[in-house]
């Protein structure tokens, strides 16, 4: 009798064990596929936000190259260029000598855009804290009108 007791008492433990096994094996699998879910939203959401930063970037630069101040300023300057030219040929300048004119002005832009870097350089090294905003404000100008005017010649 107690023998059987015992193993009435085994068959039932066994089958408890076996349904909290099964239990646990549903919820790991529930737990998986929400995992799952949540790392594929996660990379989904990652890969439209990359797509509308490259979209954002592209309307930025559509609209700078296109569209913006300066292109205007670009046009303006091409203009003003083309005037220049103008003028030499009216004053008896020959196309070899507005080369010669244009090639000059290329190299002093290059000149000072040298000395522009000798000083940054020395006053880096130095550590002026004071000097360094506006150096960089004055280099950026420059920049942009030495930008300007190599894109215009």
């Amino acid at each position: 009798m107690a023998s059987l007791l015992h193993q009435m008492y085994l068959t039932r433990m066994t089958k408890t064990v076996g349904e909290i096994r099964y239990k646990t094996y549903k919820a790991k699998d529930k737990v998986v596929a929400t995992m799952f879910g949540h790392w594929y939203a996660r990379s989904f959401r990652e890969y439209f936000l990359k797509f509308k930063n490259q979209t954002d970037k592209l309307k930025v630069l559509e609209d700078v190259n296109d569209e913006g101040p300066v292109v205007e300023e670009v046009l303006r300057e091409r203009m003003r260029l083309t005037n220049l030219k103008n003028f030499l040929v009216e004053q008896g300048y020959t196309p070899l000598e507005i080369l010669k004119i244009s090639t000059w002005a290329k190299d002093r832009s290059k000149e000072h855009l040298a000395r522009g870097l000798a000083r940054i350089k020395h006053a880096t090294r130095k550590g002026d804290a004071y000097l360094k905003p506006k150096m960089f404000d004055r280099w950026r100008q420059y920049v942009k009108q030495r930008k300007l005017i190599g894109y215009l010649l």
